[in-house]
């Protein structure tokens, strides 16, 4: 009975000592919607308490971005499966490539932990320019106590159909201008500064470095918006959209919580991207999607030219985690599959492991504060 019971105590400990690497139960708790069983919601003060048109203030929005906990050790996996994913797409360069993946989903209901590769980097934006766009127009019609707008139709567009033209009419609306012929002195000047309105607006809520006030033009731009663009580089211009993976993910992860604008610009966002597993694995341009197990959720925004292919993306898996991937790359040739690979590997990772690379919280800091 003794040599029994010491078996039993050794079993015990052991379970207490590789407890962080549960597998995920057979059977979880039913989750609905973008819900999941264990994700992190903050609670967010809004007055009045309950309205949900109420205004988010821009302190709230602030507050839930820096509880989000930068993981030196959770980018070092970030890190692993971007030279698997990159291992598997032939000529793609690590270089050429940032991911940012912010697990939401937590066992012990705490707050989002960030990992990153070159995650800090600006890159060109493509349509992820237009998540921003959608939120920045939400917040205008807010100010301006505008209800009902039509160019709410317009956010829809641009979100769901990827719409360039409906876009650049949200544009307009936000900053007040409109395409046209060639500006100078004080005229130009006057226009770059509406145009840098929604800059101005992220800025205040931490997003540094980001440059989103650019139309998107299928054929040459107009002159004025030529002005803007300035020089011209290999792939882009000097001012073209740029935003980094970390605020890609950043951003969707705050729509996610309800914790920017108000619940009912966040909840109309998420419905304008909620996406269908089973269309979005068609096509030459499958991204995230297509590396997800059947009865996964996605709610995504993508974006790409002949030379890179974007995209940031909310996924719920069956098991109920919940996380945010965005991916960026650039590319000289054609398009490749690595955010479907990358796509693969995280969803393959949260399916049967579900705890935290950092088991103690040592190396956790406040990507904005640098705080332990």
């Amino acid at each position: 009975m003794r040599r029994a019971a010491i078996v039993l105590g050794i079993l015990a400990l052991g379970s207490l000592a590789i407890g962080q690497q549960t597998l995920v139960p057979k059977r979880t708790s039913p989750v609905r919607s973008c819900e999941s069983a264990w994700a992190y919601r903050p609670h967010v003060a809004v007055c009045p308490p309950g309205d949900s048109k109420a205004a988010i203030p821009s302190e709230e929005t602030c507050r839930v971005l820096h509880e989000i906990m930068g993981s030196p050790l959770l980018s070092k996996s970030v890190e692993e499966w971007v030279d698997l994913g990159s291992g598997a797409c032939h000529g793609l360069n690590k270089e050429d490539v940032a991911v940012a993946y912010l697990l939401i989903s937590r066992e012990n209901h705490g707050a989002p932990h960030l990992g990153h590769f070159r995650g800090e980097e600006p890159m060109y934006a493509s349509s992820l320019a237009k998540l921003f766009y959608a939120v920045a127009a939400y917040k205008k019609m807010q100010d301006r106590c505008i209800r009902d707008s039509k160019i709410e139709s317009d956010i829809v567009a641009m979100l769901r159909d990827d719409d360039h033209e409906a876009a650049n009419r949200v544009v307009d609306f936000i900053s007040g201008t409109e395409s046209g012929e060639k500006l100078s002195g004080g005229d130009f000047r006057a226009f770059a500064r509406k145009r840098n309105w929604v800059n101005r607006y992220f800025e205040s809520l931490g997003f540094e470095g980001l440059n989103v006030n650019q139309k998107f033009w299928v054929e040459n731009p107009s002159p004025r918006d030529l002005q803007l663009l300035g020089n011209k580089l290999a792939q882009n211009y000097e001012n073209s959209n740029r935003v980094t993976a970390t605020q890609a993910a950043e951003l969707l992860y705050l729509i996610y919580a309800d914790a920017i604008v108000s619940k009912e610009a966040c909840d109309k966002i998420k419905r304008a991207i909620e996406r269908r597993l089973d269309q979005e694995k068609i096509g030459p341009l499958q991204g995230i999607a297509a590396g997800l197990p059947s009865g996964s959720k996605i709610w995504s925004v993508k974006g790409f030219t002949y030379q890179n292919f974007n995209e940031v993306a909310l996924v719920q898996l069956p098991n109920g985690q919940v996380y945010a991937l965005s991916v960026l790359t650039r590319y000289a040739d054609h398009v490749k599959n690595f955010s479907t690979q990358i796509s693969r590997i995280v969803a393959h990772r949260a399916m049967v492991h579900t705890a935290d690379d950092d088991r103690n919280n040592a190396y956790l800091v406040s990507p904005r504060s640098g705080a332990q």
